[in-house]
């Protein structure tokens, strides 16, 4: 193969560009990580040469010769690797970041593996959307050390996802394992090397033009690193006309490296913190607002089943969203199971049962969300959590801060919380605490039927990722529901007007609260439940303390670091009153929630605990 001018002119960008880079990290003018990618160029030229427009790449945290090869602005590239204001990132990005879907670059990142699973979901919506574009992931070897590959290779095969899986091989290692898993999941591997261009190139062509038949694909790449930035292939730096190619390269580069240190660094207060600003979704659900009375499971239910009705771009993903009978009829998560059941009988076609490996398919549907579809995953149990936690944490919430707001995950994560029925530790946490401290998550525990049903239409049209817990003790609770609502994400709901104490419970403790309340005179005790617990509803609670001067929050996780004293650490400052008296917490305290009756019973804050609290509080 003999390349053509286009090619050599961007092999020889990413040379000049990393060249230039080499000398300002060494003279430490390069603030933070940047990973210099030479030994990619071939492999990155060819794959922007066999893409079409609407193809997505995602690569992992070696993103500066793809970025380059895909068209990425210079200038914009280099102000972002000095944090500044550029138009890709904004300063958020860097190179381990990297997002421009303008430009086919799905996103870089810096964890290992994370790339298949945004590949896989972008490959998701374009089978949904009935499209023939490819969506590629570019891994390095290690990959094969992680579970999340294996996990993704199955996944693409149970859902016969097209994707185009590239492992570039650093160390010439064999990586033989890869051919005989592909075998094994009936995936076609190949193995190439960037010493032959034209093959390589061939090769590459040829699978693309497979995945966009609708055929997964698997290439292994061996690569071949030179200080010249060319491998085996010898591309002659020195004659007269490679030495002219080179020559331009290295003045674009100056230049715009030039242009970016013109360009101003963000300024802080310019910065969207902890929560992306609300974005309207296009599609607005329909109703005819008539009173119905639910309970907390069947009004989940109807929302879902009236959004998967009304758009298209509504999918369920989880385990067992076809529940079979046995598990439906559990007498503890038999509800939750329930839902997923019901849906199966109307939008079969709309529920992507997923295999037993969470990281990879809440990876999948953040990256589908991130392509069009509005996802539900079905996690049922929060602990279930822990096995995703990188595609909650590292990935959906940081999207829209990484491609300086230009990408949405519109995804919603429904699981049970919460103790009280013997289910053991692992199956009753009370997380919320941890989601809402990953910033752009909402993070929504209703207490009613008419909560759960309009805050759950909300969080699927709602362009930002929401995580949606259910509390196992609640489900059974019924209600009136407006069937037709749409509830309003950061709305505190204030059950009971007082003028002496302010209590803001959450989840299972706001019915306990209303319980225990009921007991003391009339018109003392004002019941907030902030029902969106990140963002919450500051405003409505800082109402409350001018009149009473006095709170007290409740909450069913541990006190140390919980929700509680995150909501009386705001609000102190806040407030700006003379105080009553300090405001106080009752939490869970600092261990695993128990399997004894006995002693869940006592773990959980009781109605005595709070009456007795309250009583103290008001002098009573």
């Amino acid at each position: 193969m003999i390349p053509d001018h286009k090619f050599l002119m961007k092999w020889a960008e990413i040379v000049a560009f990393e060249r230039r880079l080499r000398v300002l990290q060494t003279a430490s003018l390069i603030p933070g990580i940047v990973n210099a990618s030479q030994s990619d160029a071939p492999l990155a030229v060819c794959l922007s040469q066999v893409m079409q427009p609407g193809d997505l790449l995602f690569v992992d945290h070696r993103s500066i010769a793809y970025a380059i090869a895909l068209g990425m602005s210079l200038k914009d590239l280099w102000a972002e690797l000095y944090g500044r204001n550029s138009s890709v990132g904004g300063g958020w990005s860097g190179s381990l970041h990297l997002v421009d879907h303008s430009h086919g670059l799905g996103g870089a990142n810096g964890i290992v593996g994370a790339p298949l699973g945004w590949a896989l979901g972008s490959a998701l919506a374009d089978r949904v959307f009935h499209n023939d574009q490819v969506s590629i992931a570019v891994v390095g070897d290690r990959v094969t050390e992680t579970g999340i590959f294996y996990e993704s290779l199955q996944i693409s095969q149970r859902w016969s996802l097209p994707v185009l899986v590239v492992i570039r091989n650093n160390t010439h290692r064999s990586l033989d394992t890869i051919g005989k898993i592909g075998q094994l999941l009936g995936i076609p591997c190949h193995q190439e090397s960037t010493t032959c261009l034209d093959q390589l190139s061939n090769t590459l062509q040829t699978c693309t033009e497979r995945v966009r038949q609708g055929s997964a694909q698997l290439v292994e790449v061996h690569v071949s690193a030179t200080d010249e930035g060319s491998p085996v292939t010898k591309i002659p730096w020195h004659e007269s006309a490679m030495a002219t190619l080179y020559d331009k390269a290295r003045q674009r580069v100056e230049v715009s490296w030039g242009k970016a240190q013109l360009v101003p660094y963000r300024r802080v207060d310019d910065l969207p913190l902890r929560h992306a600003p609300r974005v309207s979704c296009d599609v607005a659900p329909k109703g005819s607002f008539q009173a119905v009375e639910l309970s907390m499971s069947k009004a989940i239910e109807h929302a879902l089943l009236e959004c998967l009705d009304e758009d298209e771009r509504v999918v369920v993903i989880g385990e067992d969203v076809g529940a079979p009978a046995e598990i439906r009829d559990d007498p503890i998560f038999g509800p939750y199971f329930q839902i997923a059941a019901s849906l199966s009988e109307k939008f079969g076609s709309r529920l992507w049962s997923a295999p037993v490996s969470e990281m990879s398919w809440v990876l999948s549907a953040a990256g589908a969300a991130s392509r069009g579809l509005r996802p539900v995953v079905d996690l049922m149990n929060v602990g279930f959590a822990a096995c995703a936690f990188d595609a909650i944490a590292n990935q959906a919430g940081s999207a829209w801060w990484f491609s300086r707001g230009k990408v949405h995950v519109p995804l919603v994560i429904r699981a049970i919380v919460g103790g009280g029925v013997q289910a053991g530790s692992q199956h009753s946490h009370m997380w919320h605490p941890i989601f809402c401290h990953l910033p752009g998550w909402n993070v929504v525990m209703p207490t009613s039927p008419e909560d759960a049903y309009g805050l759950l239409k909300a969080a699927l049209y709602d362009n930002h990722p929401t995580m949606f817990l259910e509390h196992v003790g609640l489900y059974h609770l019924t209600g009136l529901v407006q069937v037709g609502h749409t509830g309003v994400m950061g709305r505190a709901r204030i059950y009971q007007q007082g003028t002496e104490l302010t209590v803001v419970a959450a989840g299972n403790m706001v019915p306990r609260t209303i319980d225990v309340v009921s007991g003391f005179p009339a018109g003392l005790v004002e019941i907030i439940d902030p029902v969106t617990l990140s963002p919450l509803d500051r405003r409505t609670i800082l109402k409350s303390l001018q009149k009473t001067r006095r709170i007290l929050v409740i909450d069913e996780a541990p006190s140390t670091g919980g929700w509680a004293r995150s909501v009386v650490g705001e609000l102190i400052p806040m407030a700006h009153i003379a105080w009553k008296e300090p405001p106080r917490v009752i939490a869970a305290p600092d261990c695993p929630v128990p399997f004894s009756p006995a002693l869940e019973q006592e773990y959980i804050p009781t109605r005595e605990r709070i009456g007795q609290t309250i009583g103290e509080m008001l002098g009573l």
